[in-house]
């Protein structure tokens, strides 16, 4: 009997709980009933996140896309709005650094995320032995295994990262280092740096300048830093070297100090 019971009641409050959203789905995001499939739709209400209040917290922004059409902006502010409980004007990025800005309104005043297969890269590893810089200077492994200087493994998705350009491009560009040279080894591929570079977050962090030079694979900072786990992902990552050793490494953030102090 209390089987039972727990079983009714447990049923009983799924179906309140689909009830809710059905019904916001209806009220706020009309045009989902018709646009997706009875699988999308299921897909969309199982990723649905519901305060007590009511509100949306969690919502798959995809399918809510899909769904959505040119109505997609003002959908997300809805969305927004009940997260936050203010309209403000928002970026949505993805893992490529694709974006969407979209105003209080909800006019979507920037969009770039076209398929990456669509966006031209000059910069991709030409052969095993030799490797391309995003500006497409071209340089043989054995050249770059010999390397001293320091060597930044860093990505466009990790905030600490970005904050830190501006002082490791003044750190760079200092007379005093002027003969050390300056690797970024990023994990992000190059038409992800490429799209990241025509989006409305670089304006606002920039990217590692000359004589910082930019590599865009994950087989290089294989080659380059063999202990270093790329599939981890972890960011930033210093290493500087000098006559071929290591003389500092850390995964604890940039310390432009303590770089200046193993130059």
């Amino acid at each position: 009997m209390k089987k039972t019971l727990l079983l009714f009641l447990l049923g009983t409050t799924l179906a309140i709980g689909q009830s809710k959203k059905d019904n916001y789905i209806k009220e706020h995001f009309p045009l989902l009933l018709e646009n997706l499939s009875s699988e999308d739709l299921q897909a969309f209400k199982s990723t649905m996140k519901m305060s007590s209040k009511n509100k949306l917290k969690y919502v798959d922004s995809d399918l809510l896309r899909k769904g959505s059409g040119d109505q997609f902006g003002v959908y997300y502010q809805i969305f927004s709005f009940d997260r936050t409980g203010v309209r403000n004007r928002v970026t949505i990025i993805d893992e490529e650094n694709r974006e969407i800005v979209i105003e209080e309104d909800g006019t979507i005043s920037f969009d770039n995320t076209l398929p990456l297969s669509q966006i031209d890269s000059a910069a991709a590893s030409t052969t095993q032995s030799t490797f391309t810089t995003f500006e497409g200077k071209t340089y043989d492994l054995a050249d770059l295994l010999t390397r001293d200087g320091v060597f930044l493994i860093t990505s466009t998705t990790c905030g600490p990262c970005m904050l830190a350009y501006g002082d490791l491009n003044q750190l760079a560009n200092d007379p005093a280092y002027q003969s050390i040279p300056f690797t970024a080894l990023f994990i992000n591929s190059a038409a992800n740096l490429k799209t990241y570079t025509e989006g409305t977050v670089y304006k606002n962090f920039g990217l590692l300048e000359s004589p910082w030079e930019l590599f865009t694979s994950a087989d290089l900072i294989s080659h380059l830093i063999p202990n270093y786990n790329v599939k981890s992902k972890t960011v930033p990552y210093i290493l500087i070297k000098k006559n071929n050793k290591v003389v500092y490494s850390s995964n604890r953030g940039i310390k432009i100090d303590q770089i200046k102090k193993n130059l």
